[in-house]
Order: structure tokens, then sequence, then C-alpha cells
């Protein structure tokens, strides 16, 4: 995907806070970064179980249908194996519309912070 001339680069960061894998995530989601985050989920699922994970696409300039796919495929994979969970923050951005429309925020945990998410109890 193309934001005006420029291709945006897809840029993943990772860090451990009170249990959990907590991914930032920035840049673009779609068709040409996929593969990338993907494979970093399914890498980071795999690497400790149960895997617990909190992505944080709030700052995510583009996101099409298959980087959203790609997201839910994580929640997927967090779904069939006991104690796996996978949490999504997205704050105020255009992501939170994103998720709201696609019906993937329904379904998915969405927190407002990394801190909220971090919190236990169900999602707002």
């Amino acid at each position: 995907m193309v934001t005006g001339d420029v291709l945006l680069p897809l840029s993943l960061s990772l860090r451990r806070e009170q249990g959990w894998s907590v991914l930032d995530v920035s840049g673009q989601v779609s068709l040409a970064t996929r593969v990338e985050l993907a494979g970093y989920l399914g890498r980071l699922a795999a690497a400790r179980a149960p895997a617990r994970i909190v992505v944080d696409v709030s700052n995510v300039a583009v996101c099409d249908a298959v980087g959203l796919g790609a997201l839910w495929a994580a929640h997927v994979r967090a779904t069939q194996r006991p104690g796996d969970e996978l949490r999504l923050v997205c704050g105020e951005s255009r992501m939170l519309r994103i998720l709201d429309v696609s019906g993937v925020g329904r379904a998915v945990p969405v927190f407002r912070t990394v801190g909220e998410a971090l919190q236990s109890g169900a999602p707002e």
C-alpha cells in the first residue's frame, strides 16, 4: 500500500512487561508486510507457553484487509492453545475505527493503553 508516493515500512519492537510480550507495531500493516508480521507473531507465540501477547497498533499508519487478517490469525492461534492470550492496544488511533468496522474489535480484546491491557480482567 502506498501513502502518497511513500511505501511505509513495518517497524516491530518487542519488550517483556509483567509477564507479557509487548509488541509495538508501527508503519504499514498490509499485503506488503503481512508475511513479516505474521511470521514474527507466530515465532513469538511458539517461543513461550503460555503465550501472553499484547500487540500495540496505536502507531500503525496504514492497515488493509490482509494486514488485519494477520492480526486475526494471531488471535485465532491464541484461542486454540490453553493459556495463550492476545490483546490489542490502539488508543484512539485510526486502528480503533478499523477494528470496529471490521468486527475484529468485538472478538479480540482491545484496550486503550498497554497498561490497561496488562491488567487482569476483561477488556472494556
